[in-house]
């Protein structure tokens, strides 16, 4: 077990799909058609991403070194996975900290419509929902967003 938050996570949570809004139908029809054998070499070189703090294009290449994946698709794994990985790791770590009240999500390159929502939401609780449904990033695969935390 690591003892990274993100890396945790990514032990019991990478490749779920994190629920059923039909913005994920595509990531969720990829990783449920990958056989239970690839699915596990994959979340463990997410896994080991995480640990080394791998960037995007790091984990693309290692995803395709299982030769599972075309090039778009080992790189939309990389980019949902760490970025799943990374906010959940950091909302644990806000939970845990006793000084975070609430959250704040943060606009990134290229923001959808569902991000731009909750980008106007602007502060909530720590443990609320954005406008989306979704308690933190990512909002849809290859999302750019981040979350920032609000102090007591």
């Amino acid at each position: 077990m690591s003892n990274k938050p993100s890396a945790t996570w990514a032990e019991n949570h990478a490749l779920t799909i994190p629920n059923f809004n039909p913005i994920w139908d595509d990531y969720r029809k990829l990783i449920t058609s990958l056989p239970d054998q690839i699915k596990n070499t994959l979340q463990e070189n997410i896994i080991e991403a995480l640990e080394r703090g791998m960037s995007v294009a790091q984990l693309q290449k290692l995803l395709l070194a299982c030769q599972a994946l075309t090039e778009d698709q080992a790189k939309t794994i990389a980019w949902t996975e760490l970025a799943r990985a990374d906010v959940a790791g950091n909302l644990t770590s806000y939970r845990i900290s006793g000084i975070v009240s609430g959250k704040e999500w943060l606009n990134g390159s290229d923001a959808c419509p569902i991000c731009l929502e909750n980008v106007r939401a602007g502060v909530i609780g720590l443990n609320d929902l954005f406008p989306s449904g979704d308690d933190a990033p990512p909002a849809h695969p290859r999302c750019r967003c981040d979350i920032l935390p609000v102090t007591k």
